[in-house]
């Protein structure tokens, strides 16, 4: 089945793949040529030997990969695609796949932490995130039988350098928030109609910026004071998903398992109703925020909106559309809410995730009140005996901020 012999002056190992293929490998040694041989022969008879000239480049196993990536969210897909485009493909896309190996990989982590590439220096959690996309790419050859492993496994991340008294770098910063009292003055001056009935919604339910753009009407009961979160808007750019025009794409919530019901406090119903009366779109399929021809409202129109409200309110921080959630969550926490109830209405995995971004909060809290109490303090009217919790559909559990 395989000999070794030698041939014009150096060693060749001869053999017949599992397929009946007849393959030469020389080498300047006979050792090499033993060691090869021994290596040869199990992948022979297991029937594993790979034949090298039929193996893709890796540009052409990261193509693949994407392609059966394209069910994803819009978002996701979009930043793996620009992880391979930007960084993967210019560093091993000309490579034959098997020749993708430990050691590369590695020189390519260090390239990227010290910036000797010829680009600036990434940062941790991004070089990490891009290890993770190659391995990925890499399990997939595995998979197709390209490769009988996966070096990227062995790669070692980039640890977190620790820094005495550092606090959690998922924990919000509470200037980055707004007091009851700077909430209040926000709603007063964003302007009526979409952007205000849109600020009182994030203010007064935490909801995510692209779980409010995804709302219809046949989620939201002003009657029952009830609003449903079942997916998020999210935009990608590109033909095929890439490049180019941006594309509104609607989407689980992130993850799917946030689908949550939420009881609206009567300040919030009101407005919504106002809104609804205003808008030229109010069937039950339109969108509650919609652009002007009734289609998905992209973010950055409403972040104008914010700050022109802010730009009216000097002494207000400059928040982001996020940072009306976190406004809502940390004014929960101060008014002594169960941290369990604000995981709930947030949509968060856990309680202890909660404790984990929203920490600084919870020092020193010492009385208990309703979210109707919050949205009564925000709007200078306090309701009666209304209050706002999530409400635990069948099926559906809570999720990640």
């Amino acid at each position: 089945m395989a000999c070794i012999r030698k041939r014009r002056g150096r060693w060749v190992v001869d053999f017949r793949d599992q397929n009946g293929r007849r393959h030469w490998e020389s080498f300047r040694t006979k050792k090499e040529a033993e060691d090869r041989y021994a290596e040869r022969v199990p992948d022979v008879r297991g029937g594993t030997y790979i034949d090298a000239a039929t193996l893709p480049t890796f540009a052409e196993v990261a193509a693949g990969w994407l392609n059966v990536k394209r069910d994803h969210p819009a978002s996701t897909f979009n930043y793996w695609r620009t992880q391979a485009d930007v960084h993967l493909v210019p560093a091993f896309g000309t490579y034959r796949i098997d020749q993708v190996t430990l050691g590369r990989i590695e020189q390519f982590r260090n390239a990227k932490r010290d910036g000797t590439d010829g680009h600036q220096p990434l940062g941790r959690s991004t070089i990490n995130q891009l290890l993770q996309t190659v391995t990925a790419m890499l399990e997939y050859a595995v998979g197709h039988g390209f490769l009988k492993s996966n070096p990227g496994r062995s790669v070692q991340r980039i640890r977190a350098t620790r820094r005495a008294g550092a606090a959690d770098e998922r924990e919000v910063d509470p200037k980055a928030v707004l007091t009851t009292e700077h909430a209040g003055q926000v709603i007063a001056a964003a302007e009526p109609g979409l952007y205000r009935a849109f600020i009182m919604t994030a203010l007064l339910t935490g909801a995510r910026s692209g779980e409010v753009l995804a709302l219809a009407w046949e989620h939201v009961d002003l009657d029952a004071g009830t609003m449903k979160i079942r997916r998020s808007l999210s935009w990608a750019r590109g033909k095929e998903r890439g490049y180019g025009k941006s594309t509104p794409i609607f989407g689980p919530t992130k993850p799917a398992s946030s689908c949550r019901t939420l009881e609206l406090a009567p300040e919030l119903v009101h407005e919504l109703k106002v809104w609804k009366l205003q808008s030229r779109y109010k069937k039950d399929a339109d969108l509650v925020f919609p652009n002007s021809l009734g289609g998905p409202l992209h973010r950055a129109f409403l972040h104008k909106g914010l700050h022109k409200a802010l730009a009216q309110c000097p002494d207000v921080p400059r928040v982001n559309l996020h940072g009306l959630r976190h406004t809502f969550a940390s004014l929960l926490i101060q008014r002594g809410n169960p941290v369990s109830q604000v995981a709930q209405i947030l949509g968060h995995k856990n309680a202890e995730l909660t404790l984990k971004v929203y920490t600084h909060w919870f020092k020193g809290v010492s009385s208990a009140s309703a979210m109707a109490d919050l949205a009564g303090a925000i709007c200078s009217t306090r309701p009666t005996g209304s209050t706002m919790v999530a409400v635990e559909d069948s099926g559906a559990a809570s999720t990640a901020n």
